[in-house]
Formats: structure tokens, sequence, C-alpha cells
């Protein structure tokens, strides 16, 4: 009887942490969130020679990640970083269409921010999405369809069309134990689901998770004040390593 009213009181304990541990999760988001810098469409960047008369339109649409929340300003979010890189390596003026909206999960990107490309006429596009399907426990068949789905809208869109995997967002001070290897071991699972989705599919898959994972475990200098998004400097780092693997 005692080691079944020992089981009991272990088993409650348990219980009463996860719960805590899961609910600082979102306090701590809440009380530390800096809110993401306006995006406004059809930023143009100059070339980097004033002599240049090359053009060319990038599309991004995501997320929070994509809106570049965390960072002061819309200048510091990987797109305007990347659209930058852009400008100065093909010498091209670059307009920059950031579609990206907090809270965005795939299929918010199909219904909302899918239907707006076209119009967009773009030469380069990235999505990097699939952060809030993983954390609101979207069904993995309904978030591969919908990148599935998303991909194929896209793919009459423009010839290079990158796909950027979810990267690995764990800040211990915000994940306590179980949580941070578990949205770890999930963020893993998402990203084989979204290589399944679009296996066979006319996209470059850009893996940021791999890329970026142990700089996420070092460099404290990684997160924003919120301790789950980037910092300014961690989408500069971002936005070089997505430049060299870009389709363009």
């Amino acid at each position: 009887m005692k080691y079944f009213v020992l089981f009991l009181l272990i088993t409650a304990g348990l219980t009463v942490y996860l719960n805590r541990a899961y609910a600082h999760i979102f306090s701590f988001l809440n009380a530390n969130n800096p809110g993401s810098p306006l995006t406004h469409m059809s930023i143009v960047i100059p070339p980097s020679t004033a002599t240049s008369s090359s053009r060319l339109t990038y599309v991004s649409l995501g997320d929070s990640l994509t809106a570049g929340a965390g960072a002061a300003t819309e200048s510091e979010s990987y797109p305007y970083r990347l659209a930058k890189l852009l400008a100065e390596k093909h010498g091209a003026e670059v307009t920059l269409d950031n579609l990206g909206q907090p809270g965005a999960n795939t299929i918010d990107v199909l219904n909302q921010q899918v239907p707006l490309v076209a119009a967009l006429h773009p030469d380069v596009v990235t999505l990097l999405i699939g952060v809030n399907d993983l954390h609101y426990q979207v069904p993995p068949e309904s978030f591969e369809k919908n990148l599935a789905a998303i991909v194929d809208n896209l793919s009459s869109t423009t010839e290079h069309l990158n796909i950027i995997t979810i990267p690995y967002l764990g800040n211990s001070s915000a994940f306590m134990p179980p949580y941070q290897t578990y949205y770890d071991l999930q963020t893993k699972r998402f990203n084989n689901l979204l290589r399944e989705a679009l296996s066979g599919k006319k996209v470059s898959i850009i893996d940021l998770y791999s890329l970026t994972r142990e700089q996420a475990f070092s460099d404290n200098g990684y997160y924003s004040p919120d301790g789950f998004h980037p910092s300014a400097k961690t989408y500069t780092f971002w936005s070089k390593i997505i430049y060299d693997h870009l389709d363009y």
C-alpha cells in the first residue's frame, strides 16, 4: 500500500512540474516578447553599383521568424539582410516583399500569403514555416498537405523557390526540462515531414536547422530578450547561411 501511495505522490508531483514547466514557456515569452517590427510591401534596396540597371524581386513568406520578431527594426530581419546580400552580390536593385506574419502556420501561408505572390512577379521566393504548426500540434498529415499545396501554388510564380527548414529554438531560459529535448525532437520530426512532403518537387531545401543548432546552444547572444526569437545578430547569421545555399 505504501508503495502505491508513493507512486501516486511521485506521479502527482511530476504532473504538477510538467504543467508548470509548460506554462513557464508561455509566461516567459509573454513577459519578454518585444513584438515584431512592422514589415512593408516593396522595400527597394539599391544596387551595390550606381550604374547597375539590373532589378529583381524577392518575396519572403512565413511566420514571426520571417517578420523579424526579436529584431528592433525590419532592416534587422533575415529577409531584409538577404535582400541586401542579393543587391550587393548581384549588383541589382532588389525589391523585397516580406509577407511574413507572426503566429502564421502552413494553412495561414496557403490561404493568406500565397494568393498575394503571383501579382508581385518574384524572381526568388523563400518560405520559412512550421514552428507554429509544431506548437499548435497541427496533425502531421495536415502539415504535409499544406506544404505540398503551398509549393504547388508557388511553382508557377518563380523558378527559384527555396524552402527553409525549421531552425532549432530551445533556449534553456524559456524551455525547462524535458521540453527543451521534446521540442528539439519535434523540430526534427517536422523537418522530416517537410522533406517527405516536398520529395520530388522542384524546390530547393535549405537546412537551417543543422547549420545553426550548434551556435544556438553555444552563443549567449543567439536569442532576443524574449528568449525564443533570434536576435538581430542571429538574423544576420541566418541571412548569410540562406544566401550561401540559395537557389538563384
